[in-house]
């Protein structure tokens, strides 16, 4: 979602109509492609089976279809399909026409292309914690843990104007809004990330934004009203996000990062390489 935006593309789940949660596709929508001579598919290795089963029937139609695919190996796969590497299957190979390009310089931050390697191979652990400052900006490997740190913030900063939406539960225990939700004590400026995409309100999944104003069950954002139920329903507090929700960032300021010790190696590559300088990395 975040590359769609930069580039005003579209999401290969709208694009070919899959339905994330059934892994099928809508076979109607390839016929729409006839007239299409190029496809560009940016996060290759963020697709899941059912959508490169998608991009596979396409070819089958039109062999004379073209694909561009781009994406970083080393980075994390989707939920539930950490194992998977499409790099040197046959599969890969026919979509492309027989064609890679390999980059081998990390252009976010070139200066650190050697020191990934110790850091991810060797197990090397930078510290710079003498001159580091707290930042808004956390990095986790688990729900647990992000909710944990969102906690600390939101009681660093409550004070008599802020507003408190209390996490409620069914009775087995679970959120009545989302498994991401907590209690959350809000106030103007608060930073905020969608977990829906919704077009009519212009709200993208995994963006982040600000609370602009806040008044009783009315909650703005992004020029937006919102009830205290549609926010719950639609964002969770964000002073810190999980590991594959910051794929497609680049991060030029302090920043740490959490649980690093039960990373994946492409857990902790994804992670280390959204900053653009090493300097602004804390490892804990």
């Amino acid at each position: 979602n975040k590359a769609c935006r930069v580039i005003s593309g579209k999401t290969i789940c709208k694009y070919f109509g899959i339905n994330w949660s059934k892994g099928k596709f809508c076979r109607k929508r390839l016929k729409e492609l006839k007239d299409i001579s190029h496809i560009i598919v940016d996060e290759i290795f963020m697709c899941p089976p059912f959508a490169i089963k998608a991009l596979c029937y396409a070819k089958k139609m039109f062999p004379k279809l073209k694909f561009i695919f781009i994406g970083d190996a080393e980075q994390t796969r989707p939920v539930n399909y950490e194992k998977l590497d499409w790099t040197n299957k046959k599969l890969f190979y026919d979509l492309c026409d027989g064609n890679k390009l390999e980059l081998i310089r990390l252009m976010r931050n070139p200066k650190a292309s050697k020191i990934y390697r110790k850091i991810i191979d060797v197990g090397y652990r930078p510290n710079n914690k003498a001159d580091f400052k707290r930042s808004h900006i956390n990095i986790t490997r688990t729900n647990k843990k992000r909710m944990e740190i969102n906690q600390e913030y939101m009681e660093e900063y409550c004070n008599s104007n802020s507003y408190f939406i209390s996490n409620d539960y069914d009775a087995s225990g679970n959120s009545i809004y989302n498994d991401k939700a907590q209690d959350v004590w809000l106030n103007e400026g608060t930073p905020v990330m969608s977990i829906i995409t919704d077009e009519d309100l212009g709200i993208i999944n995994s963006e982040i934004y600000n609370i602009d104003y806040l008044d009783v069950n009315e909650i703005r954002i992004n020029g937006k009203i919102y009830t205290e139920q549609e926010f719950m329903n639609s964002f969770v507090v964000c002073y810190a996000m999980t590991n594959h929700k910051i794929q497609g960032m680049t991060i030029n300021e302090p920043f740490i990062i959490w649980e690093w010790d039960k990373m994946t190696k492409r857990e902790k590559y994804t992670a280390y390489s959204r900053g653009t300088e090493r300097k602004y990395i804390l490892i804990m």
